[in-house]
């Protein structure tokens, strides 16, 4: 009789990992990838043996994943919680190694945030970024400096990260274009993977009534509505130029309605759609509990 293989042990990384449910109620905190890795554990757990080293862990099954509580600092600015982090994170997973007395098959870790993985999950070239991006994204106030010492001190460690992965995985190709002109030996050990949709769970219900959320806002049933939504870096991914072009159409039916973002930034965009002209039909909602009704 053949004895049966052992699962495969995945070492995830991530500052928080939370129930969507939770982040509906009010609660918790989630990072971009984090209802991506909820989902994964969820899903996969009874074919992996896995461990998450995180801040704050909403575990779906205890029974079958083990969670590690990384000791990160959680305040502003984000460069203290990405260096807390990372020395945290070295130090238990090193003590879990002794614990178990052997490694992991997979560790996996997002961006720069670890330094010992086999798979970093990519969704940010930070040196890119501030060869490219940094001269565009002008945060104000005390904030430029400090974003600025964050995104350096990830662009430093970064090419180490990606050197150490035998993977580098990211969701794009534009991504993937500027990961590689930044890190050219780093092509061969590249993959995208794109983010998967739920179509079934991001249509509109049969009796879903829009105006529910639009008219709540000044959006009338016959207007035109563009929708969008970012974590932050709004000047980056373009949203001043949708700006100038709701100026340039001069149509007062046509609305943009965006979801996400802080609230010093949602205030500063806020204002400058009103200096060029078009703050009336800019609806700037910031972070939601749920943004799948913006979008019907």
């Amino acid at each position: 009789m053949t004895a049966p293989t052992a699962n495969r042990s995945v070492a995830l990384f991530d500052y928080f990992v939370a129930d969507p449910h939770t982040l509906s109620a009010g609660r918790g905190k989630q990072t971009a990838y984090g209802a991506i890795h909820f989902a994964l554990l969820e899903a996969l757990c009874d074919e992996f043996d896995f461990t998450v080293f995180a801040v704050d862990f909403d575990n779906p099954r205890p029974d079958r994943i083990n969670f590690v509580r990384v000791p990160g600092v959680v305040l502003k600015p984000l460069a203290v919680l990405f260096v807390t982090y990372h020395l945290g994170a070295l130090f238990v997973y090193l003590r879990e190694i002794v614990r178990r007395r052997k490694r992991f098959d997979v560790v996996q870790c997002v961006e720069s945030n670890f330094s010992l993985p086999t798979v970093s999950h990519a969704q940010f070239n930070h040196k890119a970024f501030l060869r490219k991006g940094w001269p565009i994204a002008r945060p104000s106030g005390i904030r430029r400096p400090l974003r600025r010492v964050d995104y350096q001190l990830r662009r430093t460690v970064e090419p180490l990260v990606y050197r150490k992965a035998s993977r580098v995985v990211t969701s794009s190709n534009g991504l993937l274009e500027d990961i590689v002109q930044s890190y050219p030996w780093v092509r061969d050990k590249t993959e995208i993977i794109r983010n998967a949709i739920d179509i079934e769970s991001h249509s509109a219900p049969d009796d879903f009534d829009r105006m529910t959320v639009r008219g709540p806002i000044g959006i009338k049933p016959d207007d035109t509505v563009l929708t969008f939504t970012a974590l932050g870096d709004f000047e980056l991914k373009g949203m001043l130029l949708i700006f100038e072009a709701l100026k340039r159409v001069a149509r007062a039916d046509l609305h943009f309605v965006s979801v996400g973002g802080p609230p010093p930034l949602v205030d500063a965009f806020t204002e400058r759609a009103r200096a060029i002209g078009v703050g009336n039909q800019v609806h700037l909602m910031g972070m939601q509990p749920d943004v799948r009704p913006f979008l019907w």
